[in-house]
């Protein structure tokens, strides 16, 4: 299922596989800071389990059309927690857009995408199975052993 996800969201002779999983925002979850995941050469999928609502879901930010590249890469240098406060100089501005969606629907967070978790005050947990994809070639690729995990654990002990 993950491989036919990845064909139909992404050229698939431009990215590779990074992983998949599961993440889940608990109820009365603090709001996690404006982020970027992992790197710009990054993309995922999102899965909702459960409804996403106006109390559980995901912000994301849409830069001014007008942003300087230099600008948003130093807004953007962190990518763990986004200078918001650059992303407003030079007369610029930023929209916050917040995600709503039926469970199971298919959710493209593109790459450089600026977003957060808010917190969650709805009455259920909120799971997501997730897909990420790297860039092929990207500088911040890194190179996963082909051997069995296990074996490796094992070479360390």
């Amino acid at each position: 299922m993950v491989h036919i996800l990845m064909e139909k969201y992404y050229h698939t002779n431009t990215v590779i596989l990074d992983g998949y999983g599961y993440l889940l925002n608990p109820i009365n979850s603090q709001r996690q800071p404006f982020h970027i995941d992992y790197n710009c050469d990054y993309s995922s999928l999102f899965i909702p389990l459960v409804p996403l609502s106006d109390d559980n879901s995901v912000q994301y930010i849409i830069p001014s059309p007008f942003i300087d590249s230099d600008l948003f890469h130093e807004a953007t240098k962190n990518y763990d927690k986004i200078n918001v406060n650059l992303l407003l100089q030079n007369e610029n501005y930023y929209t916050v857009r917040q995600c709503i969606s039926n469970p199971f629907t298919v959710l493209k967070m593109d790459f450089r995408t600026i977003h957060r978790g808010i917190s969650n005050q709805d009455t259920y947990h909120r799971p997501m199975f997730y897909i990420s994809v790297i860039r092929k070639n990207s500088p911040n690729q890194t190179s996963i052993p082909d051997e069995q995990l296990i074996e490796t654990i094992k070479k360390d002990l």
